[in-house]
């Protein structure tokens, strides 16, 4: 059993689960990777696909900057866990047990703001980040960031080595509940001045059922599908129904991902094998 909902007195029903929701609701939509090191990894078949970039966009809500997926299945991948890069096949996610509104490094520059994924094992105490390769950093034009159509106004990721390095660390940072460091992005006063448009915060109201993520501009929600998620018990069996190895995935090249060999494995290690 991967799913259990208690009565919250407070507020509405409290959902807990544990990583197999996430084997079994996005096995549709990707395949399972038995990956060296971190365990079952997740690779999305959408060709061309590029985390926190690919058919979503940047909505403000109480906790800061938050990934709004158009994807049924973005609930997940965008807000628990970490994505990293497989040179020569593409972007995998690693399941995670903490919610953010993002799981990403934000810097700013003259013109433009920009983010990246934080890759299994990086968390926001790395100095700049400087560990991310200036390629998977996207950069917006300041007063596009809370546009739906922002990748009309990226710049070509070509120019982003240049573009980083004239850039610095947006240090605007808050707690999980489990006080888990986490970045809330741009100031959204400063977002609203360059865009000459009024941001009202929406409120974060959880689903209790997955599914695709809405925000609701006019009555200032969010409402996303947001369980609690929890190690495995004891014996108890939590894996993909399919899972395919390592070596058979598709390379171009064969070689590891820039993230693949320094990335550290994430606290509780391998999650073939995590137990409560």
């Amino acid at each position: 059993m991967y799913v259990t909902q208690t009565a919250d007195v407070n507020g509405p029903v409290a959902v807990t689960v544990t990583y197999q929701r996430f084997y079994d609701e996005l096995s549709p939509y990707g395949r399972w990777v038995d990956y060296p090191g971190y365990g079952y990894v997740w690779s999305p078949s959408e060709t061309g696909f590029r985390p926190y970039y690919t058919n979503g966009y940047w909505g403000n809500t109480n906790m800061g900057w938050s990934w709004v997926s158009d994807y049924s299945w973005g609930w997940g991948p965008f807000h628990y866990g970490r994505w990293f890069y497989e040179a020569g096949y593409g972007w995998l996610w690693l399941p995670g047990y903490e919610w953010a509104p993002a799981w990403v490094s934000w810097r700013n520059q003259e013109s433009y703001y920009g983010w990246a994924p934080l890759a299994p094992g990086m968390d926001l105490n790395f100095a700049g980040n400087i560990n991310i390769p200036a390629e998977h950093w996207a950069f917006v034009e300041h007063a596009y960031l809370h546009d739906k159509n922002f990748r009309d106004h990226c710049i070509d990721e070509h120019q982003n080595e240049m573009i980083y390095h004239n850039s610095a660390l947006i240090n605007n940072t808050s707690y999980t509940n489990n006080r888990v460091k986490y970045a809330k992005g741009p100031d959204v006063k400063e977002v609203a001045a360059f865009s000459g448009k009024q941001i009202k915060p929406a409120v974060i109201r959880e689903h209790t059922e997955p599914g695709r993520t809405s925000f609701d501009t006019d009555k200032r929600e969010m409402h996303i599908y947001k369980p609690s998620v929890i190690p495995q018990k004891p014996q108890e069996v939590v894996k993909p129904k399919q899972v395919t190895p390592y070596k058979d995935l598709p390379h171009d090249n064969g070689h590891r991902g820039t993230w693949s060999t320094p990335a550290p494995a994430p606290s509780g290690g391998d999650n073939r094998k995590r137990k409560g």
